[in-house]
């Protein structure tokens, strides 16, 4: 199994067997208050060798701080399936599989954090480096400036 892509976005989905995303390639989280819940999604997008087609898989996501240690307030995310051939493929092709991760109602304090997503035989097999700042208030003409 390779990552052929891993993005953090403002929403997406699956319809039809399409990857649709909004506000793709995130790096940096903007927040109105320190206690401010996220709203984004974690996209990754794998290929599976044929003999990875139709076998059950694990993906395991984890959030890690600055340090490189596992981020106590997100428990993880372990994502289990098993991808059947598409209805093109032929014998030994391979298969591209998106996920897609909602993260909603997280709390993060501002800083840097790392994303990795796992799997047994491939651990930090793809990381999503963001930061979250809070946004800072916009000074615009005739306000009293200090």
């Amino acid at each position: 199994m390779d990552v052929v892509a891993a993005l953090l976005a403002d929403a997406a989905n699956l319809t039809d067997g399409k990857l649709n995303i909004l506000g793709g390639g995130l790096n940096h989280v903007y927040l109105a208050a320190p206690d401010s819940q996220l709203s984004i999604v974690l996209v990754l997008g794998l290929r599976l060798e044929p003999v990875e087609i139709q076998v059950d898989q694990i993906v395991s996501i984890e959030l890690h701080d600055v340090d490189g240690r596992a981020f106590p307030g997100f428990p993880g995310v372990r994502i289990g399936f098993r991808a059947a051939p598409g209805p093109m493929a032929d014998p030994g092709d391979s298969g591209v599989i998106p996920l897609v991760v909602p993260l909603t109602g997280l709390v993060l304090p501002v800083g840097p954090y790392t994303f990795v997503a796992s799997t047994e035989q491939q651990p930090r097999m793809a990381t999503i480096e963001f930061r979250v700042s809070l946004v800072q208030p916009q000074i615009g003409p005739g306000a009293p400036q200090g």
